[in-house]
């Protein structure tokens, strides 16, 4: 065997578990810590009581677990479906069964295993930094580490205050090939909805233990400054006093909490809810204007999709209406070119496939998306640049079958697409294509019938000089007999022109045109 592919001796694993516990040390203290800034400084117990689905107090307890609060019984039984999963092993986890008193309650979501699960972490202290012992229940050898906020991942989707710090930390949210797609996140939503996640994720509670004048901060639920509860517990456990002003940052530090299950309800919005899933995975706990699209998957990402029950790679699904700034590096938005050349005002989003595959797996077999292929730019430059962004030789292109990847496809104004009108927008262009006069421009030695779309009048019956748009309704109304014809009854189907929408589609032209001009200036 290699020496390359030999597997870590136990000296390397040591190191890298050192360097892991280093890195982690760093999430709890230091004005650039995301988990400093995102916990409240001071914890709200009486928001972290309140019903697990809503703001309302929660006045009723789940009779298994004893612990799940909610406002009614209608809350309880929406909550069910991901309350399930850890209702019944609550019992290991209560506060009877603590190990140590610098043990807190977190919840592990692992990348082999279809349920997430409560853990208990040891938290210690050393050089007035927090560590959370949080190596074993991660991935590899490898001492990188990712966190996220989950205080402002749902400040962003219009979620109410927590009550306490709430984070997500892992090893790796990137494609690898020795990392595998985390299925107890992944069967959160419908097969084919959530993005990739990938590796194991621990959901930890924050919350500070110190102020700027190096006073320790009573723990949540205690009305005094001193050295009481947790923090006196862990002076007893470590023998050194804790809070020195001088080591602190203008934001303190924070330590391990315990999670609730209204914590489990805010992580799973959290991952639901992702600016990086493919869509709304739950519109009802979504707080921001959505609209209705299809999801079209890419060949790569539907066999993987099929493998956690995705049955068709054409989804109908809910998206939000604009892209936040901060998230316009990962999503381009640009008009559907086969749409609008018959008159349908339509857009497409695309996500970046680096978040999706090994960068050796991004290629032609794994993004080709022949259900998508009149939506997507089909001219050389744009996918010279975009194959450039993506590290792949500018010659990794078909024009005739561009790398649309996952796209979806969603209508300016708002209104539903049903995937019936993208079948037939696709057989009428294919007809186009098929019937394009011999003397059309090529390009790259590929004929595209973007620039110029040529109309067979006697082929789609729509008379002479007639404009795209009116070719193209006169093959729907044909295509649906045709249909008809095989046992197939379209007749509850509206044409794509007499669906109604809520938006003005000048305005997602105009935030298009933002999002086009971000990837240009950064391409």
């Amino acid at each position: 065997m290699p020496p390359s592919s030999a597997p870590p001796s136990r000296l390397e694993t040591l190191k890298d578990r050192l360097k892991l516990r280093e890195h982690l040390s760093r999430y709890f203290s230091g004005d650039q810590s995301l988990f400093v800034q995102s916990t409240p400084a001071s914890e709200l117990p009486n928001i972290r009581n309140l019903c697990v689905m809503c703001d309302k107090p929660g006045q009723k307890k789940c009779g298994k677990c004893n612990q799940a609060a909610y406002c009614s019984r209608e809350c309880q039984v929406a909550d069910w479906p991901q309350h399930k999963a850890l209702c019944k092993t609550f019992g290991d986890f209560a506060e009877d069964k603590r190990p140590s008193n610098s043990h807190v309650r977190a919840i592990l979501f692992p990348a082999a295993d279809d349920k997430p699960r409560f853990i208990w972490l040891e938290q210690k202290i050393k050089r007035h930094e927090t560590v959370v012992m949080l190596d074993k229940f991660l991935d590899s050898t490898s001492s990188d580490t990712q966190s996220i906020s989950i205080n402002n991942a749902l400040a962003g989707m219009g979620f109410a205050p927590i009550g306490h710090g709430l984070g997500i930390i892992s090893q790796s949210n990137e494609a690898g090939d020795n990392i595998k797609l985390t299925k107890s996140i992944m069967s959160l939503g419908k097969a084919g909805h959530l993005g990739p996640w990938y590796g194991n994720h621990a959901v930890i509670g924050l919350k500070h233990v110190a102020r700027l004048d190096g006073k320790n901060q009573a723990p949540m639920g205690s009305s005094d400054g001193g050295r009481t509860g947790a923090i006196q517990e862990f002076e007893a456990v470590h023998g050194h006093s804790y809070g020195d002003s001088s080591s602190q940052s203008n934001h303190g530090q924070v330590m391990g909490d315990d999670v609730n299950f209204r914590d489990f309800r805010h992580s799973v919005d959290a991952f639901q809810g992702w600016f990086l899933n493919y869509c709304i995975v739950n519109p009802v706990r979504y707080h921001r204007p959505v609209i209705p699209a299809l999801l079209i998957h890419c060949d790569g990402c539907f066999l993987r999709f099929s493998a956690f029950g995705a049955l068709s790679p054409v989804q109908k699904v809910q998206v939000p209406v604009h892209i936040l700034h901060e998230f316009q590096a990962f999503i381009e938005q640009e008009p559907a070119t086969g749409p609008q050349q018959v008159g349908l005002e339509w857009f497409t989003r695309r996500f970046s496939p680096q978040r999706e595959f090994v960068t050796q797996h991004i290629n032609k077999t794994t993004l080709n998306n022949a259900i998508a292929r009149y939506l997507v730019p089909t001219d050389g430059i744009t996918n010279f640049r975009r194959n450039a962004a993506l590290g792949m030789s500018p010659n990794c292109i078909d024009i005739a079958k561009p790398l649309g990847g996952s796209t979806l496809l969603f209508d300016g104004r708002g209104a539903p697409i049903d995937p019936v009108h993208l079948y037939a927008l696709n057989d009428f262009l294919a007809s186009v294509e098929e019937y394009q006069p011999k003397d059309i421009p090529a390009i790259n030695g590929k004929r595209d019938i973007v620039p110029r779309l040529w109309i067979n009048h006697h082929e789609h019956g729509a008379g002479k000089g007639s404009k795209p748009e009116t070719a193209f309704k006169a093959f729907w109304s044909k295509w649906k007999k045709e249909k008809l014809e095989r046992g197939v009854d379209l007749s509850e189907v509206p044409s794509p022109y007499d669906i109604s929408g809520i938006l003005d589609h000048e305005v997602v032209y105009a935030e298009t045109l933002t999002n086009k001009i971000f990837h240009g200036a950064h391409h």
